[in-house]
């Protein structure tokens, strides 16, 4: 990863709202391939909010989508969601409803639902662009909470 996980994760938390309880975690967990070969590991992203699993990275995606039959998608795509974290962290308040160019898990879209630099005007905006009955929850409970 680009930035140590505990730093990448500290500063998250400094940004999302404390009263939702969001919590997100990094695990690698050891993987034996087909070949013997013991060195591989996978990486798990997800995130929780309360009790609720509300991301789970690789296990709600089709990892076998857009790779080669004998790659690992894993090690990019490690990488690849702490860049776009890093991103989200980087960008300033009055782009942080912009689309990330290079966000294809949609995390940002948690993100942005959790982030207390949100506030009910632009929580309502949001409201109107999201799917996801989870997040809608999110944002009525910060709307109303407030």
């Amino acid at each position: 990863m680009s930035k140590r996980w505990s730093k990448l994760q500290k500063r998250l938390y400094n940004l999302m709202d404390p009263k939702i309880n969001f919590q997100i975690h990094c695990a690698l967990y050891e993987m034996n391939s087909n070949d013997g070969y013991h060195g591989n590991k996978l990486p798990r992203y997800f995130i929780t909010i309360g009790k609720k699993i509300v991301f789970d990275y690789p296990k709600d995606f089709d990892t076998n989508k857009s790779y080669e039959s004998t790659a690992y998608p894993w090690l990019t795509d490690m990488s690849e969601i702490s860049d776009v974290i890093e991103e989200y962290i980087q960008c300033p308040e009055s782009g942080i409803l912009h689309d990330f160019e290079d966000d294809k898990w949609e995390i940002t879209e948690i993100l942005r639902v959790c982030d207390r630099r949100i506030g009910k005007r632009r929580l309502r905006e949001l409201e109107n662009t999201i799917t996801n009955e989870v997040l809608l929850e999110i944002i009525e409970r910060r709307i109303h909470t407030g």
